[in-house]
């Protein structure tokens, strides 16, 4: 990932300025235990999130994203993905706001602003710190789009009422996904 340049946008518009590279465990022969932790978080997210077996994990994504860069609003295609995306966030924290999805291929909410979007419908908002690891099934998965708010983006702790202004810099991820069930 070091070496590639970061892209501009990709195809659907929904990431910008930003990297991606494919993780396949075959690739890191020797290089440390880095097939050992996506195992070990693939077999975390099978028994936590998933209620079926065998499961068949398609390879892991690494997701480069600069401190300016952007992953707006969207609902990951059922087409290349079954029941869970799942992300393990390294170097900076983030928040991931949900938004009910109004479930239509028309591009009314592309006309609109998505803090419009957020007040009409509601949001939830996920803190995520370095290190930790969100899972999207269900609801979750299929009937709320996910984005990343911009640095300085203010979380509201839901347990103390405190308000954390989120530093976002440059984030990497590791996404995790299973295979379409037949």
């Amino acid at each position: 990932v070091i070496r590639r340049r970061y892209e501009k946008g990709h195809w659907d518009a929904v990431i910008k300025k930003y990297k991606e590279i494919e993780l396949h465990d075959e690739s890191f022969d020797g290089s440390g235990n880095i097939p050992e932790i996506l195992e070990r978080t693939r077999q975390h997210l099978a028994e936590h999130h998933l209620d079926y077996a065998p499961i068949a994990w398609l390879p892991c994504h690494a997701i480069d994203l600069k401190k300016d860069g952007e992953l707006n609003a969207h609902v990951d295609s059922v087409r290349f993905s079954g029941d869970l995306v799942a992300g393990l966030s390294l170097l900076s924290p983030s928040i991931m706001r949900l938004i009910p999805d109004n479930g239509e291929d028309d591009d009314t909410d592309s006309q609109k602003d998505p803090a419009e979007i957020s007040k009409e419908r509601g949001h939830v908002d996920l803190f995520l710190p370095p290190q930790s690891l969100y899972a999207l099934t269900g609801v979750g998965r299929y009937k709320y789009s996910h984005q990343l708010l911009p640095d300085n983006s203010i979380f509201q702790s839901l347990v103390n009422g405190k308000e954390i202004v989120v530093k976002r810099d440059h984030r990497l991820s590791v996404i995790f996904r299973d295979s379409k069930r037949e």
